[in-house]
């Protein structure tokens, strides 16, 4: 991280509508909206089906009742960029409608990791793995919202178009949230995992509280998350909306990619193989965290790391029609900062923005 760089992040002060709509003075119009009509025009069909629509109302309904501010950010946001707000509710709900109809699309999917001391205490890593598409919308955006409790604020890195910690974030207590993309059979009306990101980090300042949050309340179902915080608690949480699974650690590690261990939540088809390379990232994963010697500098020169004969690479160029790293992000829970990358973090270079 020695030659990192200082930047200023996108503000967003105000109310959740205000913020949401503020992105659109930051980004092109026309890539937001080319990016978001893209994906949508590739599902059509499976938006029209009437299964699914009926879904996507129910989530609408939740989503007013007990997700209203979230909900509003998000309505900002497609304000700002003159787009539908249900059509950008539909977009945020992609991977479940692609999941409901018995679709696996490509390998949108991330890794990430959290350690409880590498010497400058508690730290997570993501590499965010997606569509090509979306190199040129990665934002980070810094959240303050006068109504928010404890005046807390959020560091959040995103996509322009997406509401709040549509990847991940630290507040200004040290807790951190990023979340993986996995496919699930277990879907039901409940938080939007986007929405529910958001939430912890506008109203927790811990590991601990964030969980029993997590365990109070209805999941849509899908991906999973990882958390830590200044305290060296971390934890991994797999989402589905019949079950959560959580591993708990204090002192320790957890890492996740694109599927979901035996035992945990139901994956889309357990009897199927895993999808691509995200058991071989895992593994890659476990094992340098396993080690004694790990540390912030091994971490980091893992998550620019290329396929070869004896690893498999976290740092993705779209081979063999996989997804590309969007971008890496590196956040130190005690000092409150974000380390960034847009786009490949083999040669993207580091910058440094702080809560």
């Amino acid at each position: 991280m020695e030659n990192s760089v200082r930047s200023e992040t996108f503000a967003m002060v105000g109310g959740a509508y205000e913020r949401g709509k503020a992105q659109a003075n930051y980004a092109n119009r026309t890539e937001v909206l080319d990016a978001v009509n893209l994906r949508l025009d590739q599902n059509e069909a499976v938006f029209a089906t009437p299964a699914i629509r009926e879904y996507i109302n129910r989530q609408w309904e939740f989503a007013n009742t007990y997700c209203r501010e979230e909900l509003s950010e998000m309505i900002g946001v497609a304000d700002g960029f003159d787009l539908d707000s249900e059509r950008l509710f539909d977009f945020l709900h992609m991977g479940i409608a692609q999941n409901l109809n018995i679709e696996i699309i490509g390998q949108d999917g991330c890794s990430t990791w959290a350690a409880s001391n590498l010497g400058d205490g508690p730290a997570v890593g993501k590499n965010r793995d997606y569509l090509g598409e979306h190199a040129g919308l990665q934002a980070v955006f810094a959240h303050q919202d006068p109504d928010w409790p404890q005046n807390r604020r959020m560091l959040c890195v995103g996509s322009m178009g997406a509401p709040g910690a549509y990847s991940s974030g630290i507040n200004s207590d040290g807790l951190v949230v990023v979340d993986t993309h996995i496919a699930t059979a277990d879907h039901g009306t409940g938080w939007l995992r986007y929405f529910l990101m958001t939430r912890l980090l506008r109203d927790h300042s811990d590991v601990a509280s964030a969980l029993e949050f997590i365990k109070s309340v209805a999941h849509a179902g899908g991906g999973s998350l990882i958390l830590a915080d200044p305290g060296g608690r971390v934890a991994a949480v797999d989402l589905g909306h019949s079950s959560v699974s959580i591993v708990e650690r204090n002192n320790g590690w957890v890492a996740r990619t694109n599927h979901f261990e035996a035992g945990s939540v139901a994956n889309l088809d357990d009897d199927a193989p895993k999808q691509g390379n995200t058991v071989r990232r895992y593994q890659v994963l476990t094992s340098a965290l396993s080690r004694e010697e790990k540390s912030l500098d091994t971490l980091t020169t893992l998550m620019q790391s290329h396929t070869s004969a004896a690893i498999e690479g976290l740092c993705r160029h779209g081979e063999d029609d996989d997804s590309h790293t969007l971008s890496s992000a590196i956040f130190l829970c005690k000092s409150r900062k974000l380390y960034f990358a847009d786009g490949n973090p083999c040669n993207a270079g580091w910058k440094v923005y702080s809560v």
